[in-house]
């Protein structure tokens, strides 16, 4: 949720209550979101070159049979590289050789996504795919039940800017996989390796995208259960619109949120936008402390249309952070650093520390 959203709660638990529902009656619906499908795919038919193609050497004495041996090994990287780019995350084989059937496919190119810095306009940015069990197409419940309730989760749990335009139903299945920490823990990122034994090219595997794996331009996550997945997130959207939109948004040691801004020892200081929305957040938390995780989520931060999100967390507080210092110094009171951080990455926590 943003700042600007007003989250209706009992629209959110409604739709809660009906993606349990769907969840429980289509249990084998899955989605795939490939972030950058063209890179994947550029590197499939790379590594299919290189572990298939055996070039003819025209002064060969033997270059006809070459030529030949030639022709049958482009044939057969084309034919791997294809079944690479269509494989399933985290198993090793395709939608139909699971014995599922596609229900639904979206390719969205950067220029459907006008908020998304970065790439030139045209690549191809998302591929997001529906699936499950064979069905005859007019009778496929599940995906009139998807179309509808993924459409109104993402008016209701996206920010507004994300649930305009286009790919609507694509959006909320990125919102449901870019994220830093998975939606459930069999929703990582994961990307395809290929490793080499001995000299020897082996037929890659899905790896986690961490900081101890190699590098990777392009990942895909499989939601399994995409109804279930999606009323966990719609959970999540809940908790956060009780903590964001709190109306009275806690207190402590004098410090209290009223709109537009906050009141400390009595004086009133202007605060709006995310910071507030960050202040009242860690008001209403534990120990007054988020991660940033937890805040980014709470700020409407979507992978699918900001380019530096953690930038965006460290601009936020430190907007905030200056106003509190500047409330605390008006008072009086001696305080150097009124909202601190601790830890790095995913380990990043923003604590608030007012005397």
């Amino acid at each position: 949720m943003t700042a600007g959203q007003a989250p209706d709660t009992a629209r959110l638990e409604e739709l809660r209550r009906r993606f349990d529902e769907t969840a429980y009656t289509f249990p084998r619906v899955d989605a795939v979101v490939v972030f950058r499908p063209d890179l994947r795919r550029e590197e499939a038919e790379r590594q299919g070159r290189d572990s298939h193609f055996r070039p003819a050497d025209p002064s060969s004495d033997n270059f006809a049979a070459e030529h030949a041996a030639q022709t049958r090994s482009t044939y057969a990287a084309i034919r791997a590289a294809t079944e690479w780019n269509a494989w399933i995350p985290p198993s090793d084989r395709t939608i139909g050789q699971l014995g599922d059937q596609t229900y639904w496919e979206r390719l969205l190119r950067a220029d459907e996504c006008p908020d998304f810095r970065g790439p030139p306009a045209r690549i191809e940015l998302w591929r997001c795919i529906l699936f499950g069990p064979p069905v005859d197409g007019a009778e496929n419940t599940a995906l009139r039940l998807f179309n509808m309730l993924a459409a109104d989760a993402a008016r209701l749990g996206l920010s507004p800017r994300s649930a305009k335009g286009k790919g609507l139903l694509s959006r909320w299945l990125i919102h449901l996989a870019a994220r830093r920490e998975p939606i459930e823990p069999d929703s990582r990122r994961r990307f395809l390796h290929w490793s080499t034994l001995g000299g020897k090219r082996l037929a890659p595997m899905w790896i986690p995208v961490t900081s101890l794996n190699p590098s990777s331009c392009w990942w895909a996550v499989r939601l399994t259960n995409v109804f279930q997945r999606s009323r966990t997130a719609i959970e999540q959207a809940i908790d956060l619109a009780g903590l964001a939109e709190s109306p009275s948004a806690g207190s402590a040691a004098g410090l209290a949120v009223i709109p537009a801004g906050f009141t400390f020892h009595g004086k009133e200081y202007t605060l709006i936008g995310k910071p507030l929305v960050r202040l009242r957040v860690l008001l209403n938390s534990p120990h007054r402390r988020c991660s940033a995780e937890q805040l980014r989520e709470a700020i409407g931060l979507d992978d699918a249309v900001v380019t530096y999100p953690e930038q965006v967390i460290r601009d936020t507080a430190k907007r905030l952070r200056a106003a509190l210092v500047k409330a605390v110094s008006a008072s009086g009171i001696s305080c150097k650093t009124p909202l601190l951080s601790k830890g790095k990455g995913e380990d990043l926590t923003y604590i608030l520390a007012i005397p």
